[in-house]
Protein backbone atom coordinates (compact mmCIF):
# COMPACT_ATOMS: atom_id res chain seq x y z
CA UNK A 1 0.00 0.00 0.00
CA UNK A 2 1.06 3.56 -0.60
CA UNK A 3 -2.06 5.20 0.87
CA UNK A 4 -2.92 6.22 3.51
CA UNK A 5 0.70 5.32 4.32
CA UNK A 6 3.33 2.94 2.98
CA UNK A 7 2.75 -0.61 4.10
CA UNK A 8 4.66 -3.75 3.11
CA UNK A 9 2.66 -6.63 1.67
CA UNK A 10 2.56 -9.86 3.70
CA UNK A 11 1.03 -13.27 3.09
CA UNK A 12 -1.63 -12.38 5.66
CA UNK A 13 -2.96 -9.34 3.80
CA UNK A 14 -6.51 -9.58 2.49
CA UNK A 15 -7.42 -8.53 -1.06
CA UNK A 16 -10.88 -7.55 -2.27
CA UNK A 17 -11.21 -10.11 -5.06
CA UNK A 18 -14.37 -8.47 -6.35
CA UNK A 19 -16.00 -10.41 -9.21
CA UNK A 20 -14.19 -13.62 -8.27
CA UNK A 21 -17.01 -13.84 -5.72
CA UNK A 22 -19.26 -14.78 -8.66
CA UNK A 23 -17.09 -17.73 -9.66
CA UNK A 24 -15.74 -18.94 -6.33
CA UNK A 25 -18.96 -18.59 -4.35
CA UNK A 26 -22.20 -17.98 -6.26
CA UNK A 27 -21.50 -20.26 -9.21
CA UNK A 28 -20.04 -23.02 -7.02
CA UNK A 29 -23.18 -23.21 -4.87
CA UNK A 30 -25.45 -23.15 -7.92
CA UNK A 31 -23.47 -25.90 -9.65
CA UNK A 32 -23.79 -28.05 -6.53
CA UNK A 33 -27.57 -27.52 -6.53
CA UNK A 34 -27.72 -28.46 -10.21
CA UNK A 35 -25.50 -31.49 -9.66
CA UNK A 36 -27.69 -32.76 -6.81
CA UNK A 37 -30.84 -32.07 -8.87
CA UNK A 38 -32.20 -29.58 -6.35
CA UNK A 39 -32.49 -27.10 -9.22
CA UNK A 40 -32.97 -27.27 -12.98
CA UNK A 41 -30.87 -25.18 -15.35
CA UNK A 42 -33.74 -24.34 -17.70
CA UNK A 43 -36.26 -23.53 -14.98
CA UNK A 44 -37.19 -19.89 -14.54
CA UNK A 45 -35.76 -17.77 -11.78
CA UNK A 46 -39.35 -16.89 -10.86
CA UNK A 47 -40.01 -20.58 -10.06
CA UNK A 48 -37.40 -20.51 -7.29
CA UNK A 49 -37.67 -16.82 -6.41
CA UNK A 50 -41.36 -15.89 -6.77
CA UNK A 51 -40.64 -12.26 -5.81
CA UNK A 52 -38.78 -11.85 -9.12
CA UNK A 53 -41.37 -10.53 -11.55
CA UNK A 54 -40.09 -11.59 -15.01
CA UNK A 55 -41.26 -15.16 -15.59
CA UNK A 56 -39.15 -15.69 -18.75
CA UNK A 57 -35.56 -15.55 -17.44
CA UNK A 58 -34.05 -18.95 -16.64
CA UNK A 59 -31.14 -19.99 -14.46
CA UNK A 60 -29.23 -20.77 -17.67
CA UNK A 61 -29.83 -17.24 -18.98
CA UNK A 62 -28.39 -15.75 -15.80
CA UNK A 63 -25.37 -18.06 -15.64
CA UNK A 64 -24.50 -17.52 -19.30
CA UNK A 65 -25.23 -13.76 -19.38
CA UNK A 66 -27.89 -14.28 -22.06
CA UNK A 67 -30.83 -12.83 -20.10
CA UNK A 68 -30.64 -9.44 -21.87
CA UNK A 69 -31.74 -8.11 -18.50
CA UNK A 70 -32.36 -4.39 -18.61
CA UNK A 71 -30.21 -3.26 -15.68
CA UNK A 72 -31.02 0.45 -15.48
CA UNK A 73 -32.17 1.29 -11.94
CA UNK A 74 -33.05 4.94 -11.49
CA UNK A 75 -31.04 6.63 -8.72
CA UNK A 76 -29.38 3.27 -7.94
CA UNK A 77 -26.53 4.83 -5.98
CA UNK A 78 -28.98 6.58 -3.68
CA UNK A 79 -30.94 3.47 -2.69
CA UNK A 80 -30.58 1.63 0.59
CA UNK A 81 -30.31 -2.16 0.81
CA UNK A 82 -34.05 -2.88 0.92
CA UNK A 83 -34.87 -0.52 -1.96
CA UNK A 84 -31.98 -1.80 -4.10
CA UNK A 85 -33.06 -5.42 -3.66
CA UNK A 86 -36.65 -4.49 -4.48
CA UNK A 87 -35.47 -2.72 -7.64
CA UNK A 88 -33.49 -5.77 -8.80
CA UNK A 89 -36.57 -7.95 -8.39
CA UNK A 90 -38.42 -5.79 -10.95
CA UNK A 91 -35.80 -5.99 -13.73
CA UNK A 92 -37.02 -7.37 -17.05
CA UNK A 93 -35.46 -9.20 -19.98
CA UNK A 94 -35.14 -7.36 -23.27
CA UNK A 95 -35.88 -8.46 -26.82
CA UNK A 96 -32.59 -10.38 -27.11
CA UNK A 97 -33.38 -12.86 -24.32
CA UNK A 98 -31.34 -15.99 -25.02
CA UNK A 99 -29.89 -14.56 -28.25
CA UNK A 100 -26.66 -12.84 -27.28
CA UNK A 101 -24.14 -12.70 -24.44
CA UNK A 102 -23.92 -9.45 -22.51
CA UNK A 103 -22.00 -9.47 -19.22
CA UNK A 104 -23.78 -7.96 -16.24
CA UNK A 105 -23.62 -8.15 -12.44
CA UNK A 106 -27.41 -8.29 -12.26
CA UNK A 107 -27.51 -12.02 -13.01
CA UNK A 108 -25.33 -13.05 -10.09
CA UNK A 109 -27.01 -10.55 -7.80
CA UNK A 110 -30.35 -12.19 -8.61
CA UNK A 111 -28.87 -15.68 -8.29
CA UNK A 112 -27.67 -14.65 -4.83
CA UNK A 113 -31.23 -13.69 -3.88
CA UNK A 114 -32.33 -17.10 -5.18
CA UNK A 115 -29.79 -18.88 -2.94
CA UNK A 116 -31.00 -16.94 0.09
CA UNK A 117 -34.57 -17.95 -0.74
CA UNK A 118 -33.59 -21.64 -0.97
CA UNK A 119 -31.30 -21.77 2.07
CA UNK A 120 -33.13 -19.17 4.21
CA UNK A 121 -29.77 -17.73 5.30
CA UNK A 122 -27.73 -14.65 4.40
CA UNK A 123 -25.63 -15.26 1.32
CA UNK A 124 -22.28 -14.83 3.07
CA UNK A 125 -23.25 -17.55 5.57
CA UNK A 126 -24.17 -19.86 2.69
CA UNK A 127 -20.82 -19.15 1.01
CA UNK A 128 -18.88 -19.86 4.21
CA UNK A 129 -20.74 -23.13 4.88
CA UNK A 130 -21.02 -24.47 1.33
CA UNK A 131 -17.77 -23.29 -0.29
CA UNK A 132 -15.10 -21.66 1.84
CA UNK A 133 -15.11 -24.03 4.85
CA UNK A 134 -15.22 -27.25 2.76
CA UNK A 135 -12.33 -25.96 0.62
CA UNK A 136 -10.29 -25.00 3.68
CA UNK A 137 -10.31 -21.32 2.71
CA UNK A 138 -10.10 -20.29 6.35
CA UNK A 139 -8.69 -16.82 5.71
CA UNK A 140 -11.41 -15.81 3.22
CA UNK A 141 -14.08 -13.54 4.68
CA UNK A 142 -16.71 -10.94 3.94
CA UNK A 143 -17.07 -7.48 5.50
CA UNK A 144 -17.43 -6.31 8.11
CA UNK A 145 -14.24 -7.62 9.69
CA UNK A 146 -11.48 -6.26 11.94
CA UNK A 147 -8.44 -7.61 10.09
CA UNK A 148 -5.88 -4.78 10.01
CA UNK A 149 -3.89 -6.25 7.10
CA UNK A 150 -6.00 -5.31 4.09
CA UNK A 151 -4.81 -4.06 0.72
CA UNK A 152 -6.63 -0.81 -0.18
CA UNK A 153 -8.55 -0.88 -3.46
CA UNK A 154 -9.20 2.75 -4.30
CA UNK A 155 -9.18 6.33 -3.10
CA UNK A 156 -12.57 7.87 -3.87
CA UNK A 157 -13.00 11.43 -5.13
CA UNK A 158 -14.08 12.32 -1.57
CA UNK A 159 -10.63 11.28 -0.34
CA UNK A 160 -11.94 8.15 1.41
CA UNK A 161 -9.67 5.13 0.96
CA UNK A 162 -11.51 1.86 0.48
CA UNK A 163 -9.66 -0.55 2.75
CA UNK A 164 -11.65 -3.49 4.08
CA UNK A 165 -14.73 -2.09 2.38
CA UNK A 166 -16.16 -3.79 -0.70
CA UNK A 167 -15.14 -1.89 -3.81
CA UNK A 168 -18.25 -2.69 -5.87
CA UNK A 169 -20.90 -0.07 -5.00
CA UNK A 170 -23.86 -2.44 -5.44
CA UNK A 171 -22.29 -5.12 -3.25
CA UNK A 172 -21.32 -2.46 -0.72
CA UNK A 173 -25.01 -1.56 -0.34
CA UNK A 174 -26.30 -5.16 -0.46
CA UNK A 175 -23.63 -6.27 2.07
CA UNK A 176 -24.18 -9.92 3.07
CA UNK A 177 -26.78 -10.34 0.31
CA UNK A 178 -24.53 -9.70 -2.72
CA UNK A 179 -23.73 -12.56 -5.08
CA UNK A 180 -21.56 -10.47 -7.38
CA UNK A 181 -18.73 -9.20 -5.12
CA UNK A 182 -17.60 -8.83 -1.53
CA UNK A 183 -15.16 -11.70 -0.97
CA UNK A 184 -11.82 -10.80 0.62
CA UNK A 185 -9.06 -13.40 0.57
CA UNK A 186 -5.35 -13.90 1.10
CA UNK A 187 -2.70 -15.06 -1.36
CA UNK A 188 -2.70 -18.53 0.24
CA UNK A 189 -6.48 -18.99 -0.03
Amino acid sequence: ATLPEKEALTFDHLFDVASLTKVVCTTSVLLRLLETKQMKLDQTLHTYLPAFLDERITIRHLLTHTSDIQTWIEKRDQLDQVALKAAYLTLQAGEDLGKKVCYTDAGTILLGFLLEELYQKPLTVIFQEEVLQPLGMTQSIFPPFRQPLVVPTEQLASGQILKGITHDPKARVLESHAGNAGLFTTLAD
